[in-house]
């Protein structure tokens, strides 16, 4: 192209009124302006000396006279580039494919790529510019939304390499979670193993929903009620009514139910202690602990201290009906011969003096019965039923005063006991955002208050069965618990000492 141009430049010329040739060949006058491509003649001073017919149709001017009294400067966008162009083509003479953008006649801007040549006068002064201009704003929208869019893939990429990482991240994260909860549900598991308690969730609608059956229970049958309703396991209609009344009571004022049933189970007459604790808006926690043993050793117990008031209504009978006829008989001895009436006297103050040992022996057996009672027996059954709704998480309950010094000390400890239990509730409910703290408070809770009060709970319901073989086997770090294993062994060493004085008693 620059070679046309300058051939054109060295053909004849006429002479311009800037003093510059002009094409005056008619053929290559018509050569020039049919051109297809844009092409121009500057001069340094940013006049349009001529253009051709293609320039005109890029630039979208009406004619040549109406484009070359434009200032050159005003069709650059950037006015600035028209310098920088300037001063590479003076320095190199010709400059190929600068790429600008110029201000069409309509306002409209065009990206075009200018390559030119410069010419001389006889004095080495520059003279005037020839060059071509072609259209590229297809190609450079091009570029642009090629830029563009590895712009937006990059970030997309970027973006996906983000969540890949994030999704890694949350896949340890849940993996880590996952482990946690087999390790929880095994601590779970294990925990549940250690309770002889029989559990179930029971819905709104009677319907056993799922069930804990202990290793080591007897009562393997009840595995048998998931799925079933409560009105065809086999209760009478009695305590149907009565199960469906504290359910709803439960779900109703969502505090904890507690009632005894019995209920025929394989052939066998079973005594339960049910415990409903709400789960959810529909459903409860039901926990029935067999109190079979303990039902029969009251009953035993029951018939033994009726047994024992029988044996002492029978003593005090026989007492009067000894004293009466030896009052009798020492009357008659009135009418007898002395040496054979002291005789007899002495054997009668002998008699006498048995009954009265009877009755101090009575007395005394009488006071130890309903000493051990009213400080022990019936103290230490309602203890029992505190352990036991303490280890349900009712911290509501309430612990009587009781004035005997191993009772009265036991009383005190579950009183810590419970406030100990109601600071750590506290704390762990401030500890909920919090998980691995919350996680570990509740591990210290089970293992320093819950598991021990459990064992603690079993050995008091032995001993308020008179089994004082029972032994204490709990290890713990809290003082509060230390403090009740402590008293529970005074507790039943002095229950083994009034058992001992009983005993004698009875010889006696």
């Amino acid at each position: 192209m620059i070679n046309v141009c300058h051939s054109m430049g060295s053909i004849k010329m006429k002479k311009h009124p800037s003093k510059i040739p002009m094409i005056e060949d008619k053929q290559l006058r018509s050569f020039y302006d049919t051109f297809p491509i844009g092409l121009y003649r500057t001069s340094p001073e940013g006049c349009i000396l001529d253009c051709n017919s293609a320039l005109l149709q890029l630039l979208g001017y009406p004619d040549r006279d109406t484009l070359m009294a434009v200032p050159l400067n005003s069709l650059y966008y950037h006015p600035e580039t028209r310098t920088k162009w300037m001063q590479m083509i003076n320095h190199d003479g010709i400059v190929r494919n600068f790429e600008t953008q110029l201000i069409k006649y309509d306002g409209t801007r065009i990206w075009v790529k200018n390559t030119g040549k410069v010419f001389f006068d006889e004095n080495g002064v520059v003279s005037y510019y020839e060059g071509s201009i072609e259209d590229i704003s297809e190609r450079k929208q091009m570029e642009d939304d090629l830029k563009r869019s590895n712009e937006e893939l990059h970030a997309k990429t970027k973006e996906l390499l983000l969540k890949d990482e994030e999704a890694r991240r949350n896949y340890q994260e849940l993996l880590k979670k996952e482990q946690e909860l087999i390790s929880i549900m095994e601590r779970n598991s294990t925990i549940l193993d250690a309770i002889p308690d029989i559990m179930f969730i029971i819905s709104d609608e009677g319907v056993f929903l799922d069930s804990h059956i202990p290793k080591l229970s007897s009562s393997s049958d009840l595995k048998d009620f998931v799925g079933k309703n409560i009105q065809t396991i086999g209760l009478s209609r009695e305590m149907i009514d009565i199960f469906e009344q504290k359910i709803t009571q439960t779900l109703k004022n969502k505090d904890l139910c507690q009632f005894e049933y019995e209920h025929i189970l394989s052939g066998h007459r079973k005594y339960y202690e049910a415990r409903l604790k709400i789960l959810n808006e529909h459903q409860v926690l039901v926990i029935d602990r067999d109190i079979t043993d303990r039902k029969e050793q009251d009953l035993k117990i029951k018939d033994a201290i009726s047994q024992i008031n029988t044996n002492m209504e029978t003593l005090s009978t026989l007492n009067d009906q000894i004293r009466n006829p030896l009052t009798i008989i020492s009357t008659l001895t009135d009418d007898i011969e002395k040496p054979i009436a002291d005789q007899i006297n002495q054997q009668v103050d002998a008699i006498d003096h048995i009954i009265d040992l009877l009755d101090q022996r009575l007395i005394r057996s009488e006071k130890i019965r309903n000493f051990l009672l009213k400080h022990y027996l019936i103290p230490i059954k309602q203890l029992t039923e505190v352990a036991n709704r303490v280890s349900m998480g009712d911290l509501d309950v309430e612990v009587e005063k009781i004035s005997f010094e191993e009772i009265d000390e036991l009383t005190d400890s579950f009183k810590r006991m419970i406030n100990a239990f109601k600071i750590m509730e506290a704390i762990n409910s401030q500890l909920q955002g919090d998980e691995e703290k919350s996680e570990k408070n509740l591990n210290y809770l089970m293992e320093e208050y819950v598991i021990p009060i459990q064992k603690l709970t079993d050995v008091a319901k032995q001993v308020s069965m008179g089994d004082l073989s029972a032994e204490i086997n709990v290890e713990t770090r809290n003082s509060e618990i230390g403090e009740l294993v402590e008293s529970f062994k005074r507790l039943i060493n002095a229950f083994k000492i009034m058992n001992a004085m009983n005993q004698e008693v009875n010889k006696d």
